[in-house]
């Protein structure tokens, strides 16, 4: 059964609204008929009925439709909601040997107004096609049958996946193998996408402009258009192109840091990683890395850092704390692929200084008399044993004459004692 909607030319308020399969007719009024043109196979007169035969065989009656002195209108509305009108008389009430049909937006041109229906002031619509009113002829309905314009070149593409996403123009990379194309609004029109030619299933959002295909894209380089087909079924001629380029292959594994650049303190300059360092943002040595960008891990975290390509370094923003860091870094292409991180470099920054020094022993060890010196006392030992504590623990330790010249070194122990004895080419 069809919906059937029964609108009164006069008062404009709805009189019959049902689900069935005939409508009787008291005064002048709109019928909207929500029946999708394509399913019409014959419209005819029988008396003063209208009669509409649908392809499935059922057929729905319109009694007093043509009465005499009766002013009716038959409107259908398709699928897409949109309303055809079917004009069966001229201006005068006469039945028209042609039944016109078109598009109208509402039926507020066929209410009265005053008493007048103000589509009589309209001309006829001659651009439509006309339908023979002839009891047994199959009539058809006019399509629409004018293309829409060619669409606007696509603004660019959305990636929603990986490290770089947002908004992009076309010529770009992208991780993303559903990128979402931004075509705009496209109103009652409905798009097609077409990768290198050929049309594929997509999805429209109309919130957000993005017409997104359902399988993913292969890599490499694509050429992406889109059609608009109007509601009539008319499609549009293929859009310009905008490229989009699916990289989902990382990058190389990086190669190992080449040290770190120390700019703290009185030691500067380039060092080699497993070297102590007072600058707690070192400048980490990785070259030059191309369209890439590089991220920084320290002990296996990431860290925010700035990478300078004039010298080839990747600086921590924030301090790194005092001991022992394993350093890496990782490069991103950008298509938004991460390579997996270098080999580490140790850094080990240390700030503290040294607490001080303490001699705590002098040891003669050359006969006749040996023993510990007492201080001021004499001894024929020309490298005495040197004892004392206070060192860092495994700190080097450096043992000068009064005039600055070293006699010999040592590493202090994990309790921070150590003992230093001069060597022969330094002996007192």
């Amino acid at each position: 059964m069809a919906e059937i909607k029964v609108v009164s030319k006069d008062t404009h308020k709805t009189l019959e609204e049902v689900q069935g399969n005939t409508v009787s007719l008291n005064e002048d009024s709109v019928i909207i008929l929500k029946i999708n043109p394509d399913d019409v196979l014959e419209i005819k007169r029988d008396g003063n009925s209208a009669v509409i035969i649908l392809k499935s065989g059922e057929t729905i009656i319109i009694v007093n439709f043509f009465n005499e002195g009766s002013n009716n209108s038959l409107v259908l509305e398709d699928d897409n909601h949109k309303l055809i009108w079917a004009q069966f008389t001229d201006q005068s009430g006469a039945l028209l040997d042609n039944a016109v049909y078109g598009y109208i937006d509402n039926i507020e041109p066929l209410l009265y107004h005053d008493g007048i229906s103000p589509l009589w002031a309209l001309a006829p619509l001659a651009t439509v096609a006309a339908l023979k009113l002839l009891d047994n002829d199959n009539h058809h309905f006019a399509k629409d049958t004018t293309p829409p314009d060619k669409p606007s070149t696509p603004e660019g593409f959305v990636d929603n996946e990986g490290n770089e996403q947002g908004a992009f123009p076309g010529g770009t990379s992208t991780d993303d193998t559903t990128p979402g194309i931004v075509i705009g609004d496209v109103g009652e029109d409905t798009p097609t996408l077409y990768v290198d030619g050929e049309e594929v299933e997509s999805v429209y959002d109309p919130e957000t402009g993005t017409l997104t295909p359902v399988n993913p894209l292969p890599e490499g380089e694509h050429d992406i258009t889109y059609t608009v087909t109007d509601p009539a079924g008319n499609e549009s001629a293929p859009s310009d192109p905008i490229v989009v380029i699916v990289d989902t292959t990382a990058p190389d594994k990086p190669s190992t840091p080449e040290g770190f650049v120390d700019n703290e303190g009185s030691e500067q300059g380039t060092f080699p990683g497993g070297t102590s360092t007072d600058d707690t943002t070192p400048g980490i040595v990785i070259g030059d890395v191309g369209e890439d960008t590089p991220t920084l891990y320290v002990d296996g975290e990431e860290v925010e850092s700035v990478y300078d390509p004039e010298t080839g370094t990747l600086t921590p923003v924030n301090p790194l704390p005092e001991g022992e860091h394993d350093i890496t870094y990782t490069v991103t292409d950008p298509a938004g692929n991460e390579s997996a991180p270098s080999d580490p470099i140790v850094v080990i920054v240390d700030t503290t200084a040294p607490t001080q020094l303490a001699i705590t022993e002098v040891i003669d060890d050359v006969e006749f008399v040996t023993g510990v010196i007492t201080a001021g006392g004499y001894t024929n030992d020309r490298t005495p044993t040197v004892n004392g504590t206070g060192a860092e623990s495994n700190a080097l330790i450096t043992l000068k004459d009064t005039d600055g010249n070293v006699l010999g070194t040592a590493t202090a122990d994990a309790d921070g004692n150590w003992s230093v004895e001069p060597t022969l080419a330094n002996q007192l």
